[in-house]
């Protein structure tokens, strides 16, 4: 892991020492993205702006390709830029297998457009941090910067609750917990951190203390509240666990699988007309999901075609239309 540390206000060259510093401890830069202007910015920031060495990205042209790459050395450090409906299929699926795959990776999901519950989607599925195009030489430096450098103590301590609850280290943790408390006073990871290792010790009163703690520390923070769900799940409490589940839709309303959670809690409880509504929403959803996939399917293939074949890509692409329906972005009204 890096352990060169930035602020917020670190200087341009701060950026690239971390960069340096991530590259010299192996570190490397992987992309899987069909936008070559994107690429194009990406490689000339690596080599030209910060002069890191060639071998320091690779790019991939299939999501077969990049895991097939990963499965060779899954304790190796990567960031991997991961362009949006690319990989063929969703993109929670193809950062769980990367995840699996390669846990110490770093993913930068790259899209045209996202708005708070798309974020909300994507950062809870995995992704480390967030691209939205088009985005500038420097605004890129800084990005890849913050994604493979902690920020100072506070993470340092933070790395270290999360690796003793891994070891299941449960008293240690809990007193990781209060220095980071002390550090920094309301912290929700704080909490966090001491209501796992609670839970650790089958403590559950006191865990979900620390949960509701957290919660109230950081109203959009999700992790306290899914642990909380589970909490209540261990329980048998189907009511809080219901009510918890709902909080965290508000919050992330795109989470298929949480969906179909409180439709079966809903259902359980004799609520019909609740649990369809939840259900006929996870359909819609994931036939939306298939959509994209297609569509994204057709633009390629039209693209492959358009020298040699125009009127096959015009096919194709008018198909990728076809499948987004009344759903456009700035890039479908692009081609």
């Amino acid at each position: 892991m890096n352990t060169a540390t930035i602020s917020s206000k670190a200087s341009p060259s701060t950026y690239a020492e971390t960069l340096f510093s991530y590259v010299a401890q192996g570190g490397k830069f992987l992309a899987l993205c069909t936008d070559s202007v994107f690429v194009d910015l990406l490689k000339a920031t690596l080599h030209r702006h910060l002069g890191l060495q060639r071998n320091a990205f690779l790019m991939f042209s299939s999501f077969d390709a990049l895991s097939a790459f990963l499965t060779k050395d899954p304790q190796a450090q990567y960031v991997i830029c991961l362009e949006r409906q690319t990989t063929g299929i969703t993109t929670a699926q193809a950062m769980d297998k990367i995840l699996g795959t390669c846990p110490l990776a770093c993913i930068i999901v790259v899209t045209q457009e996202v708005d708070q519950f798309i974020t909300a989607l994507l950062v809870e599925q995995g992704a480390h941090n967030i691209i939205t195009k088009p985005i500038s030489m420097t605004s890129l430096t800084e990005k890849l910067a913050f994604t493979v450098a902690p920020q100072g103590q506070l993470n340092k301590l933070i790395e270290k609750g999360k690796k003793l609850l891994d070891d299941q280290a449960w008293g240690e943790a809990l007193s990781t917990g209060d220095d980071i408390l002390e550090l920094k006073q309301g912290s929700a990871v704080g909490y966090m951190i001491k209501g796992d290792a609670y839970k650790g010790l089958n403590m559950l009163a006191k865990a979900e203390d620390m949960y509701v703690h957290a919660t109230k520390s950081a109203d959009l923070y999700l992790a306290p509240l899914k642990q909380l769900a589970e909490l209540y799940a261990l329980s048998g409490d189907t009511t809080k666990q219901l009510e918890c589940l709902k909080k965290l839709h508000t919050i992330s309303p795109l989470n298929t699988q949480r969906i179909l959670q409180i439709g079966e809690l809903e259902i359980t409880a004799g609520n019909t007309h609740a649990a369809e509504a939840m259900f006929e929403q996870a359909m819609s959803m994931a036939k939306r999901e298939a959509m994209d996939i297609i569509s994204n399917l057709s633009s390629r293939i039209a693209d492959i075609c358009a020298d040699d074949n125009p009127d096959m890509a015009a096919r194709y692409s008018k198909k990728a239309l076809d499948m987004k329906g009344n759903h456009f972005t700035v890039d479908d009204i692009a081609t």
